[in-house]
């Protein structure tokens, strides 16, 4: 994506550096809202987890609801 860094000069450096790498692209493409598919929650999920945000535990069937967009 060749505009990805001016995505990446808006965040606050005070906040951190970020560079086009450092993003997964599949969470930046404009869509109509529809749950994370198994993959990509895993992902995010393993993400928060290692960072401590999260406790360990959640399974994407009981956090997903894949009836909401029905």
């Amino acid at each position: 994506m060749p505009y990805l860094h001016y995505l990446c000069d808006e965040v606050p450096k005070e906040i951190c550096n970020i560079f086009p790498p450092d993003l997964h692209l599949p969470r930046l493409r404009h869509n109509d809202p529809w749950p994370d598919t198994e993959a990509e929650f895993t992902y995010i999920y393993d993400w928060i987890v290692s960072w401590g945000l999260l406790n360990e535990g959640g399974i994407y069937q009981n956090i997903v609801n894949l009836n909401a967009l029905g």
